[in-house]
């Protein structure tokens, strides 16, 4: 099995455990639902799984590494807003979640470039 395929396959399964954590919330939430709860698991599912299957190149492990680590944080903060969206509250401090997110993909795509010719 080749290392996208089981890239896809890891965040699948973490797209799956998203959707039950957020059936799972819901369920005890008194009837309160959040679209960024609801729906956190098609982050890992289109910015993680449908790219690992669909590059045609192996990208290289750091540049892998950091990619999941965006796909990471914008889950998590999904997560986060919906919680915070169910309790009924806001954080100014979410702002952080997106920020980290886009440093991250930066880090990896430049990571990713090849080097100028000299």
């Amino acid at each position: 099995m080749s290392t996208s395929v089981k890239r896809a396959l890891r965040y699948t399964l973490a797209a799956a455990v998203c959707a039950a954590f957020g059936l799972i919330y819901e369920h005890f939430s008194f009837g309160v639902w959040s679209v960024f709860m609801g729906f956190a698991f098609l982050i890992p599912l289109l910015l993680g799984a449908l790219p690992a299957l669909l590059t045609r190149r192996e990208p290289t492990e750091i540049a892998a590494q950091l990619y999941g680590g965006f796909v990471l944080t914008l889950t998590l903060g999904s997560l986060v807003r919906g919680a915070l969206d169910i309790y009924g509250t806001t954080n100014g401090k979410l702002i952080a979640y997106p920020i980290l997110a886009g440093g991250m993909l930066l880090a990896a795509v430049l990571r990713e470039s090849k080097p100028l010719a000299r």
